[in-house]
């Protein structure tokens, strides 16, 4: 019986430790890809739209880190639509972006957003303008630009993945 009682005890220390080293890992894991990526995305669409109404989408960028940055608004969903800026899909298929198309210069310094730490930018766009969402059945929509932004101090400029930006469905009805 005291054996079972001692092999009971190592078992449950073992335990803690793989529960402990898991942890330090995970915490570890989650500094890493915050020092990689500090701005995260999110789209956002209501499930269910009426035949014909306007397809609202909201775009969110927030800041997870403790540093101030810039985001260039060029060709990012921050801007009105101007360009292609996202992927829609109808039943699996590519749909033809049909909005306005605008040929940019360089940025100046007005065209870079700032973003505080803990802080969102975000702008909600009507996608119907821009795509036939005429038909009945199942849309999905991704992100197709990265996205550019840098340090405060005006640094190298970085990107943010388009892929990083979980994609998002609605059903026309």
């Amino acid at each position: 019986m005291m054996k079972i009682q001692l092999n009971a005890h190592r078992i449950c220390g073992l335990c803690i430790g793989m529960l402990w080293a898991i942890t330090a890992c995970t915490a570890s894991d989650m500094e890493s890809n915050l020092a990689m990526n500090p701005l995260s995305c999110k789209l956002q669409v209501n499930a269910s739209i009426p035949q014909g109404a306007e397809v609202l989408v909201t775009f969110s960028l927030t800041n997870q880190s403790e540093s101030e940055w810039q985001v260039l608004q060029y060709h990012t969903p921050l801007e009105d639509l101007i360009g292609p800026v996202f992927e829609v899909r109808f039943e699996g298929e590519v749909l033809s972006y049909g909005g306005p198309m605008v040929k940019r210069m360089p940025p100046t310094e007005e065209d870079w957003l700032q973003i505080r730490p803990g802080a969102s930018l975000s702008n909600v766009l009507d996608i119907s303008l821009a795509w036939a969402l005429d038909r009945k059945g199942k849309y999905s929509l991704s992100l197709s630009q990265d996205v550019s932004y840098r340090s405060s101090a005006g640094s190298d400029v970085l990107r943010l993945s388009a892929d990083s930006c979980p994609a998002i469905s609605f059903q026309v009805n």
